[in-house]
């Protein structure tokens, strides 16, 4: 059963994996002590699987679709952690996820010192306390009318199946079929991704289809939470070094995270800061990952951020 599978390591780690192995469990107490040793900290987090489980995230698009004008926000006990982490003058705390700006306000916006990134970084809210607006990536000039291709080809398989719906982003639309015929609703993704690639062949735009999210995306090129990632750690290290990283992801967007963070930790002007703390984790189940641990489940992250902001390392 592939489910009982454990994760392969993309990596090698001094004193740790080497590549092809099955990465280790998150020790939670040990990367609890390391956080509070430290005093110039980063935390990187995902939204949807990682801070919210992802099934709980499929349930509400598919009863509520675009209604309620945002996704579902963040459980209580979550929030309560991000705005005691991000009002710590030691740490610098960034969720990045690919929902729009809006939504990402609707759910995170009244956390003071909280940075965000939306649409994958295509967004960003830096996280100084005050007045915040969002800063926006530039197009090139073939980008500049992705949306004008897109959108004939979009609304014309949307017409020819029952259920399906586009949301249109800034720098994407996301063609869902949650509330589809799954099996024809599959099928025609297989087909729209072909139509879509064929079309924006050298264009400057990425066509995916996530069967998990039930979803075909159009993208702008070039946009991922690797690059947004990279951006906020260097800048937090421009200030002073850094001598502790945490990034958390559950999905194939939050590997470009992962592998970003690992490489740019790994670079001579970081190595001697970070030294032993840095964690990359993955969440739930996949073949393989850049992380250097796992971490079964959304609660897991819960509980340790629940540490982290307590103090504790039990």
């Amino acid at each position: 059963d592939d489910a009982q599978r454990p994760t392969l390591a993309l990596a090698s780690w001094p004193a740790g994996v080497k590549v092809g192995q099955p990465l280790p469990a998150l020790s939670v107490s040990a990367m609890a002590r390391c956080y509070r040793q430290c005093s110039r900290r980063l935390i990187l987090l995902g939204l949807d699987g990682t801070l919210i489980q992802q099934e709980k995230v499929i349930a509400y698009l598919k009863n509520f679709q675009d209604f309620q004008g945002h996704s579902l926000s963040p459980p209580p006990a979550a929030l309560h952690c991000l705005r005691a982490l991000a009002a710590d003058p030691l740490n610098t705390v960034y969720v990045i996820s690919g929902r729009s700006a809006l939504d990402m306000e609707a759910c995170l916006g009244d956390i003071e010192g909280l940075g965000l990134a939306a649409e994958l970084g295509f967004l960003q809210m830096a996280p100084q306390r005050g007045s915040r607006k969002w800063t926006q990536r530039e197009l090139t000039g073939e980008q500049a009318c992705w949306r004008q291709l897109a959108r004939p080809v979009l609304e014309e398989f949307a017409r020819r199946t029952n259920g399906a719906y586009i949301r249109w982003l800034d720098s994407a639309a996301l063609w869902c079929y949650q509330n589809a015929d799954p099996d024809f609703g599959r099928f025609q993704a297989g087909k729209l991704t072909a139509a879509l690639r064929t079309k924006f062949t050298d264009a400057g735009v990425t066509v995916c289809h996530s069967p998990v999210k039930g979803q075909v995306e159009v993208r702008i090129a070039g946009v991922n939470k690797g690059v947004v990632a990279d951006d906020v750690f260097c800048s937090v290290a421009a200030t002073a070094p850094v001598d502790f990283v945490l990034a958390i992801g559950d999905d194939d967007e939050d590997e470009f995270m992962l592998s970003a963070v690992t490489a740019r930790a790994a670079s001579a002007p970081m190595r001697g800061s970070i030294r032993d703390c840095l964690y990359t984790v993955t969440v739930g189940h996949k073949a393989a990952s850049h992380a250097q641990y796992t971490v079964e489940h959304s609660r897991e992250v819960l509980r340790l951020l629940e540490m982290l902001r307590d103090g504790r390392g039990d």
